[in-house]
This record gives C-alpha cells, structure tokens and sequence, in this order.
C-alpha cells in the first residue's frame, strides 16, 4: 500500500541531496610593501593645506604649506604582487576611505589614493578598485600616492599610518 506522508518525505530527501553549490577557487596572491608612502619634510602654514605624493614621487602642496627640499625624501609606497597566476587580470584595491597618520600633533587624514605600475602608466580606478595583469611569472609592482591634509601650525614630529592594498585574483 502506498503510504502519502513516506511519499513526501522521500521527494524531500531526493531534492536535497541534489542541490549542489560550487565556488570558484581564488588564487593564493602574495602582495608585499617594499616602499614606504613618504612626504618628505615640510612646514605646516597658519591655515591648512594638503600635499599630495604621485605615483611617480612628484610632490605638490597647496595653501600654506611648505616644502622642504635639503635632505628630504618623498616617494611613493611600492607593493610587490606575486604567486599569482600567469598572465592573468585581477582586481586591484586601495582604500577608499580616508586613512590617517598620527603623530606629535592632531591626526592627519590621508586620502585621494592613486595608483600605477612600475613604469608609473596610471591605473584606472573606479572609486577605490582597479585591475592589473600579473606577468608571465605571476608578479606585478603597484606603485601607489596619496594626499595628506596638513593642519594649521601642526607641531613638527614624525606621523605615521598604515594602509592596504589588495590583490584579488580569480
């Protein structure tokens, strides 16, 4: 005899053993600083103004800051990207929000984050992401600027702040 409430139970086991989910493996990418972001040493004004470090190491301020140039070095922070897959496209992201340093004096916001490669050809970033293609050997170098809001009559010390960068590739 047919039993209607075994009947059901048995769909149920039947459809729940074939619902399967697959999830693509991402590749295990290594990125690594090898270059602190540095704005060398500068003079704050009596009102705030920025400076802002490209990708190249260019340095620029604007309002009342001053730039030092005697024994000052200001650079753009370099990533190495490895262990990646050959000749692939990945995603590439700097933040998005403002980072800061801190220091002597109040907390300076960091933001406007820019980025190139090794030959400092821009990457493209929308927001905070962009892509990059690893090299036959799974590597790539980011190069990556920023700008720094100085604050009026900021007490001179060194200021310090960490921020990442990630690698995602499929």
């Amino acid at each position: 005899m047919f039993h209607p409430f075994f009947s059901k139970q048995k769909a149920v086991a039947l459809a729940a053993c074939c619902a399967l989910l697959a999830l693509p493996a991402l590749a295990v990418v290594t990125v690594t600083k090898t270059t602190d972001l540095s704005f060398g040493k500068l003079v704050p004004g009596t009102t705030s103004g920025t400076v802002n470090i490209s990708t190249s190491g260019l340095r620029t301020p604007s309002s009342s800051v001053t730039l030092f140039t005697q024994a000052s070095t200001q650079q753009a922070a370099v990533f190495a990207v490895s262990g990646g897959p050959t000749n692939t496209t990945c995603a590439l992201t700097v933040p998005s929000a403002t980072s800061s340093l801190s220091g002597t004096g109040a907390v300076m916001p960091l933001s406007g984050f820019s980025a190139s490669n090794a030959g400092n050809s821009v990457i493209p970033l929308d927001g905070s992401l962009g892509s990059i293609t690893l090299d036959g050997s799974g590597a790539y170098t980011v190069k990556v600027g920023a700008t720094l809001t100085v604050g009026a009559s900021e007490p001179a010390g060194v200021y310090t702040g960490d921020f990442s960068v990630t690698v995602t590739c499929p």
